[in-house]
């Protein structure tokens, strides 16, 4: 036994030998998913190029060459999705081959021996395995979610049936369209019912119905028989459902003000969902089981969706607008329901009122443009609205007011005027800003007849 052996604790070499252990059976693990994906990916484009190719011949066969363009169009925008996996799957391949030709290089020239440093050298270099691995799985697996997303196209062996919009709601115009490989549709009969009515005059692959009430199926069924072949049914169930968007800034407004709280420039901003979705059973699923998925400005929002998950919080941009997107489903994902929403992001602005010393602002009547004392004295308050509201509220923010273009020293929302004997117009400006942003500030300049301002109030 060596001297650093001897040095060494044996609970200290139990428990790293342990944690090689268990960094072993992690690669493994690890491994086996770099396979899996792989092996899945390339399952997935010869299946699509086999059927790609047997569905350009039977088309050829059936229809000559009047559809090839329409076929090979169709098939193309279906296999697109899959596309998507090639240039992750080149990578994790290049990576994982790379990965086992240097394992093969350090198994044929090992390193020399070193008792003073075996142990720790050799978890240092398992924790980089772990983490080559980890990359390869997450390359390998990150266009799975958005080709997976595309579930409004339900495929049999011998039809190709979409449903538009996906997720139909209550009262919605909804089209399904037939699309076959196997057999001529265009000669094809195709009788449609719906809800066990059939629908007469209707005798093409393209249905176009109404939904009903939130949580009422549809049940559709085809009956399409061809020319030379067997009769195919299928038989297709739509559920309205519903999810509505509300949004609110975290902006400050007067007491009273009777509108919403609007966005404003780098304020905080929520969105909360507000989904029906009605199950065969009829009952209304509760928010806390559903699953929310939320986009902002197309990038999807992983860390706030989730289970339960029905509200979204956002600073907002500099200008424009904020699209906000949302998906809800229940657990087993056979019903959901999408919305989106675009939310205008506005500018604080600036009001005057005039305020009492014994009663507060009248927040009844905001002061226009001109203003004219008829008091000995009165008190003019400059309301921030849209602003921070933690900002208004705890006094986070600047107040300049200035005087015929002088600056007057009053960092204060209000300012007291006195009313003398000298006649004139003063101008009365105030400037507002938040000390940390450069985007939220407002001014606002009010013309003051007969009035001698001071600082006095």
């Amino acid at each position: 036994m060596s001297p650093v052996q001897y040095r060494l604790s044996l609970l200290t070499r139990i428990t790293l030998y342990t944690v090689a252990t268990l960094a072993d059976i992690i690669q493994i693990i690890l491994l086996l998913l770099v396979i899996g994906t792989i092996i899945n990916t390339v399952v997935s484009v010869i299946y699509y190029l086999i059927f790609g190719s047997i569905c350009l011949l039977n088309s050829v066969k059936l229809f000559g060459t009047r559809q090839l363009k329409k076929t090979v169009g169709t098939w193309f925008a279906e296999a697109v999705p899959i596309l998507n996996f090639l240039p992750w799957f080149l990578i994790g391949t290049y990576l994982t081959i790379r990965q086992a030709d240097q394992e093969d290089r350090e198994k044929a020239n090992p390193a020399p021996a070193n008792p003073t440093n075996r142990i720790p050298v050799k978890l240092k270099m398992i924790g980089r395995e772990i983490i080559k691995k980890v990359a390869i799985v997450l390359l390998c697996l990150l266009p799975v979610s958005s080709v997976l997303a595309d579930s409004n196209i339900i495929t049999t062996p011998d039809l190709t049936i979409r449903i538009t919009p996906r997720d139909p709601g209550p009262a919605t115009q909804t089209t399904i369209d037939l699309t076959s490989y196997s057999f001529d549709l265009e000669r094809s009969q195709v009788n449609w019912q719906i809800d066990g009515k059939k629908i007469l005059n209707n005798n093409d692959s393209h249905l176009s119905l109404t939904t009903g009430k939130i949580g009422v199926p549809v049940i559709v069924k085809a009956q399409i028989i061809p020319v030379n072949s067997s009769t195919k049914t299928v038989t297709i169930s739509i559920i309205p459902t519903q999810v509505d968007l509300i949004w609110r800034g975290d902006t400050y407004t007067p007491p009273g003000y009777l509108g919403g709280k609007p966005i404003s420039l780098e304020s905080v901003g929520q969105v909360t969902a507000l989904p029906i979705l009605i199950d065969r059973t009829k009952r209304q699923l509760p928010p806390t089981e559903l699953v929310y998925n939320w986009s902002d400005d197309g990038k999807t929002m992983t860390l706030s969706s989730g289970l339960g998950k029905d509200t979204y919080t956002f600073k907002a941009p500099i200008g424009g607008t904020k699209e906000i997107t949302v998906s809800v489903e229940n657990r087993d994902g056979s019903l959901r329901a999408n919305n989106t929403i675009l939310i205008p992001i506005t500018k604080p602005r600036l009001l005057f009122y005039e305020e009492s010393a014994l009663t507060g602002p009248n927040y009844a009547q905001a002061l226009q443009t001109n203003f004219t004392l008829t008091k000995n004295q009165s008190i003019i308050r400059v309301v921030p609205y849209f602003f921070p509201q933690n900002l208004v509220i705890d006094g986070g923010l600047n107040y300049n007011w200035f005087l015929n273009g002088e600056m007057i020293g009053n960092n204060r929302p209000s300012l007291g005027v006195e009313n003398s004997r000298s006649t004139g117009v003063a101008n009365l400006e105030v400037h507002i800003n938040n000390p940390d942003s450069l985007f939220q500030s407002a001014k606002m300049l009010l013309g003051v007849t007969l009035g001698d301002l001071s600082d006095n109030f």
